[in-house]
């Protein structure tokens, strides 16, 4: 019987990680880059990289019917030359590989697709030479498909204005586009616009608000259809400030949750939907990601202040980013009310984070400059660390209308429990220690050093395994690198999991774990997570980049290592976990700091302060 029930455990974790998976396969472009970039940290993985980096580019055109090595014109002695050609770019400047397709192929057009095959697998390792052979492209081959290619690649890392140029060389040809290239071309001429102009915010009407503690609530996205951080931030806030008497009106941006391919519980019905209490409004509106900034200011702003007259609300507060806020600052302005940015992240940084060479970039400036702009307009500003308020100021903001609300947790709700019995045995979890993590997987998040550091662990005969709770564009890379590292059988992913079941997962760990990465975003934006794991009386090992170091005090409330040190953190997890008695000390006084200082109730109170004195003002 036990035998039996142990293999119905592992059949129903298995069962969990393919759900978890979402039709990821093993062939895809994506599994296949992660797998190359793992082995890229072993000496012989770095030696095959480049090889591998052109292959899965062939691949990917092969796939779609577009290689210019197997190109049917190509009599077999040229397409081996081409192979070898192929092979031979990295030691190659931008002018011979384009000198030697041309020489090589009769048709200038299957030369320059070759080169775009070329420019597309450079991209990751010679940036520089990847955009160089992408413009010679349409030198040599300036047919509207070569065209069109090279705007997309252009906007792609980060272009405005060059990309434009080209989609206006196509105008003045009276070349019909396809539709998804005449939207590119709006969405850039928008882009275009404000960069030249600038978005005008109208200066604020004064009428007088019917309701005294009213505010409206605009936040990009919410409960149910996105379950993460930035969500659970905006229902917590919502209900705690309701708490303080304060009538809270949440609404979605307008065009939210259809302009989300990855929405959840998405019906197609706008209107009131109520989630845990709170009523969230859901406005139409245009598509952000596929309307012009500029009309969507305009678009999604008129129907914000609409439903301004329609509630009556005192103050007006929106969360990140820009392409949320400023609508609702221009109705805010239009409606004569003051106007709350809350600044949770700065978006470019983000970008920046997951996207090469793209900090200092036409769209990374483009976006900070919004950013700024909005904070800059706005009567209040509310930032949710101490380094984002820093960065603000050092943009001009006046740091005196500055108030920092930082991440928070409900206790009541993240409280020590028992282990979850009945959850370890649905995914056929022994008693092994658990290392565990809980939350969005990006790459900065830094989870292939943790599964590097369990690896060390159980070289070293720790028994231990890794409990790793969410999604992310790093899940599949995390999945190979433990593969790769032997330790796929001590690595359990059930996926994304509802925020309401957080603390059963919690439960099973023995020590939660975030080994953030140094990136400007990380030092700046801290995850809410920890709090949680604090708050449960998990002890809390992070990396001491800065938006984590303002909460967490090594040895005090956690245990902080050097950011990107994977000896360090792997030493340190070997620590918590062989002093239990000290480890679970730091973690009680976790929970009590949590309780002093990082409540959601408290957090509101600070915002009742600052919503009475613009209320009061606008009254």
């Amino acid at each position: 019987m036990m035998k039996l029930a142990a293999e119905a455990a592992q059949l129903r974790l298995k069962v969990m990680t393919l759900s978890a998976e979402n039709e990821r396969l093993k062939d895809t472009i994506s599994f296949q880059l992660g797998n190359l970039l793992i082995r890229a940290r072993t000496w012989r993985g770095l030696v095959d990289l480049p090889a591998g980096l052109l292959r899965l580019r062939r691949q990917s055109l092969e796939r779609r019917g577009r290689s210019s090595v197997r190109d049917p014109s190509l009599d077999p002695a040229t397409a081996a030359r081409l192979q070898q050609l192929s092979l031979r770019v990295f030691d190659m400047s931008a002018d011979e590989i384009i000198e030697a397709a041309l020489t090589e192929c009769r048709d200038p057009k299957v030369a320059m697709r070759l080169v775009a095959d070329l420019s597309m697998s450079l991209q990751l390792v010679d940036f520089d030479k990847s955009l160089a052979l992408a413009r010679s492209t349409v030198e040599h081959d300036p047919s509207t498909h070569r065209i069109l290619w090279l705007a997309g690649v252009l906007y792609n890392a980060g272009m405005i204005e060059e990309p434009l140029a080209l989609y206006r060389r196509l105008d003045e040809a009276h070349v019909t586009m396809p539709a998804n290239a005449r939207l590119r071309r709006d969405l850039i001429e928008g882009l275009a616009r404000i960069q030249r102009s600038g978005l005008a915010v109208p200066a604020r009407r004064a009428i007088k608000p019917v309701k005294d503690r009213s505010l409206l609530y605009v936040a990009a996205s919410s409960f149910p259809h996105h379950v993460t951080g930035y969500a659970a931030r905006t229902h917590s806030l919502i209900k705690a400030v309701s708490r303080q008497g304060w009538r809270v009106e949440a609404v979605t941006r307008p065009g939210y949750p259809a302009d989300r391919n990855d929405a959840q519980h998405v019906t197609g019905r706008l209107g009131a939907q109520e989630v845990d209490g709170v009523v969230y409004s859901r406005l139409p509106g245009p598509p952000s990601n596929a309307t012009p900034f500029d009309r969507y200011c305009d678009e999604a702003g008129h129907a914000l202040l609409e439903h301004i007259h329609k509630v009556r609300p005192s103050v007006v507060q929106a969360a990140s980013n820009h392409v949320n806020a400023a609508p609702a600052l221009m109705a805010a302005r239009k409606a004569g009310l003051p106007f709350v940015y809350e600044v949770r992240g700065l978006w470019e940084l983000t970008s920046a984070a997951r996207t090469p060479h793209w900090e200092g970039s036409e769209r990374f400036e483009f976006q900070r400059r919004q950013e700024t702009r909005v904070a800059q307009e706005a009567d209040a500003v509310v930032a949710i660390s101490n380094g984002l308020k820093n960065e603000l100021i050092s943009r001009g903001v006046d740091g005196r209308k500055i108030t920092v609300v930082p991440n928070s947790v409900d206790p009541q709700v993240f409280s020590p429990r028992p282990r979850d019995q009945a959850l370890a045995s649905e995914i056929g979890l022994d008693d092994r220690r658990v290392l565990g993590f809980l939350g969005s997987m990006t790459g900065y998040e830094g989870l292939v050093d943790l599964i590097t550091a369990l690896s060390h662990l159980r070289h070293d005969g720790l028994d231990v395994c890794a409990l790793l709770v969410g999604d992310g564009p790093a899940f599949r890379e995390v999945r190979e690198a433990a593969r790769v590292m032997g330790v796929s059988d001590h690595l359990i992913m059930p996926g994304r999991v509802p925020h309401t079941e957080a603390p059963r997962w919690y439960s099973l760990m023995n020590v939660a774990v975030y080994p953030r990465r140094p990136a400007q975003v990380t030092e700046l934006v801290p995850p809410l997570k920890p709090l949680e794991a604090m708050a449960m009386e998990l002890p809390v090992v992070a990396s001491n980049v800065s938006a984590i170091s303002e909460t967490l005090i090594h040895r005090e409330n956690g245990f902080l290592f050097n950011k990107g040190d994977v000896g360090e953190l792997t030493d340190l997890l070997g620590e918590v976990m062989g002093t239990p008695d000290r480890s679970m000390a730091v973690a009680r006084n976790a929970r009590r700091d949590v309780e002093r200082r990082f409540t959601w109730s408290r957090a509101a109170a600070g915002l009742d302060d600052l919503y009475a004195q613009w209320a009061l003002k606008a009254a």
